[in-house]
């Protein structure tokens, strides 16, 4: 990429957010859809900041990373051995 192309991304990627944050704020307004369904944009991010300032999110979120990290071992060293084996 030379010229705008590198800059038309740094550009566009930022605009086409708000974009779309906006939509779905306009669209959850205008066509007056529960919070229940499809909640205000403000709502999920206080909702987000919410989550975060509570000690419990990190510790399900350390033991979700250990699980995975684990099954992933455990699954890759069964199929090299059954690898091996066939």
């Amino acid at each position: 990429m030379n010229g705008w192309h590198k800059y038309f991304l740094w550009i566009t990627t930022p605009l086409l957010t708000v974009a779309l944050i906006a939509a779905w704020q306009i669209a959850v307004d205008v066509f007056e859809v529960s919070k229940f369904i499809i909640p205000r944009p403000i709502e999920v991010w206080n909702g987000l900041i919410r989550l975060l300032g509570q000690d419990e999110t990190y510790a399900h979120t350390w033991t979700t990373i250990y699980e995975a990290s684990a099954g992933f071992i455990l699954g890759s060293l069964a199929g090299i051995m059954i690898g091996a084996v066939l």
